[in-house]
């Protein structure tokens, strides 16, 4: 049987409950610290226990014991009439007092357990504390550095377009370096013309010889353009080629573009 501090205590038919009641009580005298009752009189009304029991409880449990075992080795007259608590009660309201005290002593084992871990843990906390601040220090500093990296990118976005704009002004002394040297070939029968690159979207260069096309070394070369490769140098070249114009038209338009004078063959 379970024992419960609030509940009662079974014993030869009769219950038996652990109380202080003065003369209000059905059996009540200076010593005695309990009274018997039937089962459905609950004049009692003790607080129960606390769960997990505290030091009050376990008081509580060695009062009921030792009251439960005086009476049993001490009846009055009343105790016996009203046939008072057995062995077994004895037994039982002994084996309710361990069970209290070992719940107790569960409890405090517990707590002793959680301050020993929370000591242990202590030095733990301070130094894990430690290393937060040194990382919001380190974070600060690369933010800083994120912030400086930034400048530098932005500083070598601008150095990446002034080299675009150089790259493109190279382009362009180039062609007319070539034009220059290409209208010195006359019609490039003892010189080559020299060959113009093809400008691309990305600001490089391309050689019309690399993508398959005959190399315009002279005049003949020129004229023996087909219509295909003709137009297509015109496209690459960005000259103007609208309204169907001539073939003859495309050529000077060609040999305009690399500085050399159109002569008809």
């Amino acid at each position: 049987m379970a024992f419960v501090w609030g509940k009662l205590l079974v014993c030869s038919g009769l219950v038996v409950g652990a109380c202080d009641r003065g003369s209000g009580s059905r059996l009540s005298r200076d010593r005695n610290y309990f009274f018997f009752r039937d089962r459905n009189d609950n004049p009692n009304n003790d607080p129960p226990n606390n769960d997990p029991p505290n030091l009050l409880d376990v008081f509580r449990a060695q009062q009921f014991a030792r009251v439960i075992e005086d009476n049993y080795f001490t009846p009055t007259v009343d105790i016996l009439a009203n046939q008072g608590p057995t062995q077994v009660d004895v037994a039982r309201a002994h084996i309710y007092r361990h069970n209290i005290i070992d719940m107790a002593s569960n409890i405090a084992y517990c707590g002793m357990i959680q301050q020993a871990v929370a000591a242990a843990i202590q030095p733990i906390n301070v130094q894990l504390n430690g290393i937060t601040a040194q990382l919001g220090v380190i974070n600060g500093r690369l933010d800083g550095i994120d912030d400086r990296l930034d400048g530098v990118d932005g500083r070598l976005d601008g150095i990446d377009g002034q080299l675009t704009n150089v790259e493109q002004r190279l382009v362009d002394l180039t062609e007319v370096s070539y034009m220059a040297y290409n209208g010195g070939c006359g019609e490039g029968l003892e010189r080559d013309f020299r060959e113009i690159p093809f400008r691309l979207p990305d600001s490089t260069t391309e050689l019309p010889t690399a993508v398959g096309l005959p190399a315009l070394t002279g005049m003949a070369a020129i004229h023996a353009l087909s219509n295909v490769h003709l137009n297509t140098y015109l496209q690459r070249y960005g000259i103007p080629n609208v309204g169907n114009p001539s073939r003859a038209i495309k050529m000077r338009r060609l040999s305009a573009f690399l500085g050399c004078t159109f002569i008809t063959v």
